[in-house]
């Protein structure tokens, strides 16, 4: 009963209960050898779930039947997806092993859901309104920490999606933009890429006189700049005009910059960037003087707007960029330039894509010429309104899409409730990264395969081809700028292929750094006579 009783007395008292000394002090290492050895297990198990994320024990409760989890380390995760920059890969194989659904150890104190089940996906990014399930909202933190690398400030694909005010939120930001991408107004930018593609076709004959292969991505990621630039905000970044060299166009600089802070965030995935540590890192140091260089760009846009004295109708992106509430023209400048970040890489990789396995494929580039002869006999800039009878291109494009998502996780969520899918559950608080790059392949006959025939209404796997297919992602967050990719991704490809031949010099290599990018991908142009 006494409050400070020590161990000795303890002994003593427990040496009378049990009578002979000997018994007793058996009896007691033994006892201390089964704690040491049960403390040291579970020890053992904290630190296989630090490294490893297993022993969900820790975090939930034995009631959560789980998705399997991945025998692979945290920091190994991590390694795939900063120094090997390929973890999109890896999630392909998991599935192929683990199935559609898995968790993935990873440096975030919450759980990391893939997946790549189409029924559980649209559960995540749409809701189940049988359920009572809304959709679950984007797991901010990840967004916050990458575009922090590149602007200042919060954009509106980093903040939650309702707010109480008509500043702060995603939902007043995408809902005063929504109206300069609808379908009726985009022949009003076709005119900016006509001019942009006439540009193109000077360097594609330099290239085809000069005889000189050409970086596939290199080149198509300055024709998208300029197009982005030019129909969203009528400015010209003029980076076409040195395809054969220079650095002082304001294209050339953004690229370089935009490049300078995708290396050092690719190879510091982790946190945002931190300016004191630029003291310390030759290579941040870059990454913060090219982020400021960015910012500069979307500031002079945004001058060139208000000065020039244009007319800001309700057709006009810059316009409604205007219009728009923001707290300060530093926020305003912030998603001017998320529009020309997000625009133009994701676009240019996609194309990037195609015309590899389009060159690649002599059968399918014939089928396409010939389609685009038919449709377009005088061989100029293809309008709008014949696009609806170029099929199988429609169908080169989404095999393309399919095979090679640009957005290899489309989405990255945070489970708003338990999600009970039967056979597993999703706990609430989990992070679900819907993967694009396995989804894309889930349910289909040979899914590594580039057959743009699988995309006809008469094959037997069209209706899961369009149950999986979700480049642009899903809900109320899908990309609002999907209806002017399409069309910029179609017109371009009608206008390249229509007049040159491609060949393939140099297959490229996967690489993931915020987009997966066919990395050194080199080919020869050829004018078709």
């Amino acid at each position: 009963r006494s409050k400070h009783c020590s161990f000795s007395d303890y002994f003593a008292m427990l040496q009378l209960v049990l009578g002979d000394s000997r018994t007793s002090v058996k009896i007691v290492r033994l006892l201390s050898t089964t704690l040491v050895a049960y403390a040291s297990w579970k020890i053992l198990q904290i630190g296989r779930w630090i490294v490893f994320g297993q022993g969900r024990f820790i975090l939930f409760p034995h009631r959560y039947n789980l998705p399997p989890v991945v025998p692979v380390g945290r920091f190994e995760s991590l390694r795939h997806l900063s120094k090997e920059a390929r973890f999109p890969l890896y999630q392909y194989e998991y599935f192929k092993k683990y199935g559609p659904v898995i968790i993935i150890p990873f440096v975030i104190p919450r759980l990391l859901v893939v997946i790549s089940d189409p029924d559980v996906a649209k559960v995540v990014t749409e809701g189940d309104p049988q359920k009572n399930i809304p959709e679950s909202d984007k797991f901010l933190p990840v967004y916050q920490s990458f575009f922090e690398s590149f602007l200042p400030t919060p954009s509106m694909i980093s903040k939650a999606t309702y707010s109480e005010g008509p500043v702060n939120g995603w939902y007043w930001a995408r809902k005063a933009m929504a109206p300069a991408f609808a379908t009726n107004y985009l022949s009003e930018k076709l005119e900016c890429l006509d001019r942009t593609m006439k540009k193109a076709k000077l360097c594609l004959d330099k290239y085809d006189e000069l005889g000189q292969d050409m970086d596939l991505s290199e080149f198509l990621l300055r024709l998208t700049l300029d197009f982005i630039c030019s129909s969203m905000f009528d400015f010209d970044l003029n980076s076409l005009d040195e395809v054969f060299g220079g650095d002082k166009a304001d294209g050339t600089k953004f690229l370089r910059a935009f490049q300078t802070v995708i290396r050092e965030r690719t190879r510091n995935y982790i946190g945002p960037q931190i300016s004191f540590l630029s003291y310390f890192s030759k290579s941040m140091r870059e990454s913060l003087e090219a982020r400021k260089h960015i910012a500069d760009i979307g500031m002079k846009i945004l001058d060139k707007f208000s000065k020039s004295g244009t007319k800001r109708d309700d057709h006009s992106i810059i316009g409604h960029l205007v219009r728009a509430p923001y707290y300060s023209s530093r926020e305003r400048c912030t998603d001017v330039m998320i529009f020309l970040l997000a625009g133009h890489d994701t676009t240019a990789f996609s194309l990037s894509w195609i015309l590899v396995e389009v060159a690649k494929n002599p059968r399918v580039a014939s089928l396409v010429v010939e389609e685009l002869n038919k449709a377009n006999p005088e061989n100029g800039f293809m309008h709008k309104e014949k696009l609806s009878s170029l099929h199988y291109l429609d169908c080169v494009v989404k095999e393309g899409m399919r095979l090679h998502p640009v957005a290899p996780t489309s989405s990255i969520r945070v489970a708003i409730a338990d999600l009970d899918f039967g056979k597993f559950v999703i706990p609430k608080g989990s992070v679900c990264a819907i993967s694009n790059y396995s989804l894309h392949r889930h349910g289909i006959s040979r899914p590594d395969e580039f057959i743009p025939e699988r995309w006809f209404e008469t094959d037997p796997e069209i209706q899961q081809l369009k149950k999986i297919f979700r480049p642009f992602s899903k809900g109320l967050r899908r990309c609002i700028g999907e209806n002017l990719a399409m069309l910029e991704l179609k017109l371009v490809l009608a206008y390249m292929l229509q007049k040159y031949e491609f060949t393939l010099v140099k297959e490229p290599t996967q690489i993931f750094a915020m987009t997966l990018k066919p990395s050194g991908a080199r080919v020869t142009v050829r004018a078709r006579r």
